[in-house]
């Protein structure tokens, strides 16, 4: 009668090594373009170029809003709900 139940979703540490596939499955692209991004913001690089480097920026920030609303949804399709119950 007293019983809790959670669903939750789990994530790694802030010390943590190594990091799940999935998670590089999901966001390898995103990584690439901020890559993308610090190298060809380099300046007097040859392979410098400002525009490119300001189009990688933008679709990084946009896999980085992704990932950041996926994350404060506890990265599952559920919605957070506390339901309080025998009170």
């Amino acid at each position: 009668a007293n019983a809790l139940t959670l669903r939750v979703a789990l994530k790694p540490t802030r010390t943590a090594t190594a990091f799940e596939d999935v998670l590089f499955q999901d966001y390898a692209e995103v990584i690439a373009h901020g890559a993308k991004y610090r190298l060809l913001g380099m300046a007097n690089k040859p392979w410098t170029n400002g525009p490119a480097a300001a189009s990688a920026l933008t679709q990084f920030n946009s896999g980085v809003n992704v990932a950041r609303q996926r994350a404060s949804r506890g990265n599952t399709r559920a919605e957070v709900r506390i339901q309080l119950t025998g009170v």
